[in-house]
C-alpha cells in the first residue's frame, strides 16, 4: 500500500511541476516575444543600457534567447534545470538593474513579480522538471541502458563456463 501512496505522490507532483513549467515558460516566452518584437533587440539593448546593465547588447540576446527558446524548451522539460538557472539569472539582473530601487509592488514596478520567476527558476534548477518531460524521458533511457549493461555483465561474471572461454 506504501508503494501505490508513494505512486500517487510522485505523480501528482510530477503534475504540479508540469502546470507550474507550463505556466512559466508561457510567461517567459511572451516577455521575450514582446522584446524582440516590439522593442527590437536594438531597443531592447538600449532599454537595458539605460538601466545601467553592462554588455547590453549582449545582455539583450541572451534574455530575449533564454525567455523564447528557453521558454519553449522549458515547457517541454528539456535541459529544465540549467534553463532554471538561466531563469534565475535573468531574474537577479532584472531585479538588481531595474526593480530594486522602486521597491517590493509590482504596482510601483517593484520586483516581486521577477522574484517569484527567479524562484521558480531556482526551484527547478534544484528539483528539475518531473517525470513528466523530455529529461526525465532521458534519464530513464540512459538508467535502463545502464541496468541492462550491469546485468550483462553479472551474467557473464557468475556463468563460470563464459567465464573460462573468455
Amino acid at each position: 500500500m506504501l508503494y501505490a501512496v508513494d505512486f500517487l505522490n510522485n505523480t501528482f507532483q510530477s503534475l504540479g511541476l508540469l502546470i507550474l513549467r507550463v505556466i512559466v515558460g508561457i510567461i517567459f516566452i511572451a516577455n521575450g516575444w514582446m522584446m524582440l518584437t516590439r522593442w527590437g533587440i536594438d531597443g531592447t539593448t538600449a532599454s537595458f543600457a539605460g538601466s545601467g546593465i553592462p554588455m547590453a547588447g549582449f545582455v539583450a540576446l541572451f534574455s530575449i534567447a533564454v525567455e523564447l527558446i528557453g521558454g519553449i524548451l522549458f515547457i517541454l522539460g528539456f535541459g529544465t534545470r540549467l534553463i532554471g538557472l538561466a531563469y534565475l539569472a535573468v531574474s537577479l539582473g532584472a531585479i538588481y538593474f531595474v526593480h530594486w530601487a522602486k521597491g517590493i509592488y509590482v504596482a510601483e514596478g517593484g520586483f516581486e513579480y521577477v522574484m517569484l520567476l527567479g524562484a521558480c527558476g531556482l526551484l527547478f534548477a534544484l528539483i528539475g522538471p518531473g517525470k513528466f518531460s523530455i529529461d526525465h524521458m532521458i534519464a530513464k533511457a540512459f538508467r535502463k541502458k545502464k541496468q541492462n549493461r550491469a546485468v550483462e555483465n553479472h551474467v557473464v561474471d557468475a556463468d563460470p563456463v563464459a567465464a573460462y572461454s573468455a
